[in-house]
Order: C-alpha cells, then sequence, then structure tokens
C-alpha cells in the first residue's frame, strides 16, 4: 500500500529546518537606508514652499547625520552652492536656479 502525503512528523521537521535557516539569515541582511530619498523630498518641498509664500525658507535636515544649511530665498535660488552625499549618493545643488542634480 503506498501513502501519499506527509506525515506530521515530517512536517514539523520541516518548520523546524526552515525557521533555523531564518533565525541565522535575518540578522545577516543589512539595513538599507532611504535619507536621500526623503532628502530630495524635502529640499523640493522647502524651495516649493519659499516659491509658493514668497519668504525665504531654510531647510533643516530630519534624516541626515550632519546639519546641511541651505537657505532659499522667495524665488526659489539657493544662498550657495554645495554637494551634499548621502548613502553613497550625490546631490549637487546648483547656484543658479536652486536645482538639485542627481549623480
Amino acid at each position: 500500500m503506498l501513502n501519499k502525503g506527509y506525515l506530521l512528523k515530517e512536517l514539523l521537521i520541516s518548520i523546524f529546518i526552515f525557521s533555523i535557516i531564518l533565525l541565522i539569515y535575518v540578522p545577516v541582511i543589512k539595513k538599507y537606508s532611504y535619507n536621500h530619498l526623503l532628502f530630495y523630498d524635502d529640499y523640493i518641498y522647502t524651495q516649493t514652499k519659499s516659491m509658493a509664500n514668497k519668504e525665504v525658507n531654510f531647510y533643516e535636515s530630519n534624516y541626515l547625520e550632519t546639519d546641511y544649511f541651505i537657505s532659499f530665498n522667495e524665488k526659489g535660488n539657493v544662498n550657495k552652492a554645495q554637494t551634499v552625499k548621502i548613502n553613497n549618493h550625490t546631490f549637487v545643488i546648483e547656484l543658479a536656479g536652486g536645482r538639485l542634480l542627481i549623480k
């Protein structure tokens, strides 16, 4: 007589082996940081807010390790050109229009 299917013992052993593999593998996984995307969104938001309200606004870095001082005038231009490096991403802030180049 042929038995088709798994026994409860075989199922528990396979679940145990799978859980051991997960316990070893999950802590090894590198945590990825999305701070470069948050920087881009906050930069554009602050620039748009200064143009819409016709007032000077300052960028506040909530997600970065170091503080970058970026000031926007009422036309959306920045006070100085600079390069910002975040998580192997390089952002170049141009002086003329306050554009943000991603390299």
